[in-house]
């Protein structure tokens, strides 16, 4: 018999444990794929054919605290609404599968917004950045990616993971340099 099915197994200790197994397994693959699916979208949507609204993520216009580029985490947002709103409607198998990549794209654009909007470009004002050697590795990494004003020409698309290629630099270096935060 399925567990998930029965209501009056839905309190015993194997449906909690599965549930909370569903639902973890869930999370993480969203937290973890979605680096993978912004790395890709970054690559070939952003710096492909809806260049024209990332743009001016690379060329920054100081008199707006908006950018178009913003309009991609709008759309990523509403899918992670739609599976944890959705979720609520499901048989609960699926709900612990919809709520886990909900909330995991959540968790993902939680982390996104903070390394990348508020520690690399400081776009709510300057933030300390902790001395963390990975956080320094992430912002060398960005550094190169918007080392190229263009299209094409960009390299390290991800958000979120460094590779092991990039060097590590030090504390004071991995400040970003005037001429990164007024072209971002």
């Amino acid at each position: 018999m399925n567990i998930f099915l029965d209501p009056n197994l839905w309190f015993s200790s194997n449906y909690l444990l599965a549930a909370f197994l569903t639902f973890s397994i869930s999370f993480l693959f969203a937290l973890i794929g979605m680096e993978v699916i912004a790395w890709a979208s970054h690559k070939w949507v952003m710096h492909g054919f809806l260049w024209v609204l990332h743009s001016d993520h690379h060329i920054r216009n100081e008199k707006s605290p908006w950018e178009k580029n913003d309009l991609f985490g709008v759309f990523f947002s509403f899918i992670s609404i739609a599976l944890i709103w959705g979720s609520l409607y499901l048989a609960p198998f699926w709900k612990f599968i919809g709520m886990g990549l909900g909330l995991g794209m959540t968790g993902y654009g939680l982390g996104y917004f903070i390394f990348h909007d508020l520690i690399a470009h400081s776009r709510m004002g300057k933030l300390r950045i902790p001395d963390n050697a990975y956080l320094r590795k992430l912002i060398s990494v960005h550094r190169i990616h918007h080392s190229v004003f263009t299209k094409h020409g960009a390299k390290n698309f991800g958000f979120l993971w460094a590779p092991n290629r990039i060097p590590v630099e030090s504390s004071r270096e991995s400040r970003m340099d005037s001429n990164m935060k007024s072209k971002r």
